[in-house]
């Protein structure tokens, strides 16, 4: 992981999951940051998983207006918002690259 230009994270937004999904980005990003402060500091990019429904979707918006950052809605039993992630991820390493 040290070598990797570029962290995804992936939080569950469903309404099953053990977390609140802001509570859970905040877990990852401060253990993270107990694990290796150059590796936070890394740029990323951030996925709200299981979205497949209208609450999972309201849990990924509060997501995103709780980090200020673009969360991008994914989910893998339907395919949805996959290809737009790939997209995303691909744009930001050629971005990094140059």
């Amino acid at each position: 992981v040290e070598r990797t230009r570029l962290l995804l994270h992936l939080v569950d937004c469903s309404e099953l999951a053990d977390q609140d999904p802001v509570e859970a980005f905040h877990v990852v990003r401060d253990e993270l940051a107990s694990y290796s402060a150059t590796l936070a500091e890394r740029p990323w990019l951030l996925a709200g998983t299981k979205v497949e429904g209208d609450a999972a979707r309201a849990r990924c918006a509060e997501l995103q207006a709780a980090v200020g950052a673009e969360v991008w809605p994914i989910s893998a039993a339907t395919h949805e918002g996959l290809d737009a992630l790939l997209g995303a991820l691909v744009a930001r390493l050629a971005a990094l690259r140059a």
